[in-house]
């Protein structure tokens, strides 16, 4: 006959077989659990890996240029902000000056009494210019002219003069 183990089920040899549809599940006495306190989620340890030196040294030396350089624009757009302010500053300056100088020439040009000159110019024996006592001269040096004889007359040409004749 066939031997039973403590739960009442038989015990089966590495040789025998169990005839039924499903073979049953054996009976254990089942544990109470007790309840675990929360934990806390460990904390993983990542291992840093030692850096090389001329890694790290390379590291320092790109961050202090990008530094220095971070600096050197800053300091070119503050020079750039002051040379703007001195310009503007220069060109108010200029714009006061037109003003004065526009200002200066008004009252100046009020204080002229033409007639006044005219009449004086009649008296001295002077003549109004015509343009036929206007005398073309061309000459291909310097702006400055310096007259050493008396301007000649109309029919004389320029020519004869600037050779000295």
């Amino acid at each position: 006959m066939a031997e039973f183990d403590y739960s009442g089920y038989p015990v089966r040899n590495k040789n025998t077989y169990v005839y039924g549809t499903a073979v049953p599940k054996p009976s254990y006495p089942q544990r109470e659990e007790a309840p675990q306190p929360k934990q806390r989620p460990r904390r993983r340890v990542v291992k840093v890996e030692k850096i090389h030196p001329l890694v790290l040294a390379s590291w320092i030396a790109a961050s202090l240029v990008l530094v220095g350089a971070c600096g050197f624009l800053l300091k070119g757009e503050m020079n750039l902000n002051n040379y703007l302010d001195q310009v503007s500053t220069l060109e108010s300056q200029i714009e006061e000056k037109k003003s004065e100088n526009d200002f200066a020439y008004a009252r100046i040009s009020e204080s002229i009494n033409y007639e006044a000159i005219q009449q004086e110019a009649e008296r001295l024996g002077m003549v109004k210019l015509t343009p036929d006592k206007i005398i073309d001269i061309q000459y291909a040096g310097s702006d400055y002219v310096r007259q050493y004889k008396n301007v000649p007359d109309a029919e004389s040409s320029s020519s004869d003069l600037l050779n000295g004749r």
